[in-house]
């Protein structure tokens, strides 16, 4: 018996350190478009990220996420910027990105990430749809795809799911009282 208890100890010890309920990274949203889509300075394309289908839940809190856009400068890729003689010159590229109505401009490389703001994030977890209007402020451009990726902790939303060191402290207790009962006899 002693043996047995030692053995339970040991196995209550080991389950309490397993994977604790917290974030899941949701798969990540990926819009496409095949050839690309030509953006020349001052226009602009419009779509919609759906995270619902990749285990987000309504009511779920999202903690992060980004868009990376997969973009190819099209031109002769010169970015300079600084002095030439006595005038300075800016050839960089920047794009605006409006996501349900918050503005954030970044300057366009290849692969180009945006962190998105706590009031989009907010909006973001109300129906799990983010509006996307991303417009050519300076410079030409091709987007190839943009790919939203969010870390969220479910929230009531979401069915819980019984923890693993829950059950066996249970399961524990119950064969501890059984041993009990069973000596008293």
């Amino acid at each position: 018996m002693k043996r047995a208890l030692t053995i339970l100890a040991a196995v209550i010890v080991v389950s309490m350190f397993a994977s604790p309920a917290g974030a899941v990274l949701i798969t990540p949203d990926v819009v496409s478009w095949v050839n690309g889509v030509n953006l020349n300075e001052g226009s602009s394309v419009n779509y919609t990220h759906n995270i619902l289908d990749n285990g987000f839940s309504i009511g779920d809190e999202i903690n992060w996420a980004t868009i990376t856009f997969a973009i190819n400068d099209y031109e002769d890729g010169s970015d300079y910027h600084g002095w030439y003689w006595f005038w300075y010159v800016d050839y960089r590229e920047y794009a605006r990105l409006t996501t349900d109505g918050i503005q954030q401009t970044f300057e366009i490389d290849n692969g180009s990430e945006v962190t998105l703001s706590v009031t989009a994030l907010a909006r973001l977890e109300t129906d799990g749809i983010l509006n996307v209007n991303l417009l050519a402020t300076d410079g030409n451009f091709r987007l190839y795809s943009s790919t939203l990726e969010a870390d969220y902790t479910p929230g009531q939303g979401s069915a819980p799911v019984p923890e693993p060191a829950t059950l066996l402290l249970l399961g524990s207790g119950l064969l501890g009282l059984a041993g009990f009962r069973k000596k008293n006899r």
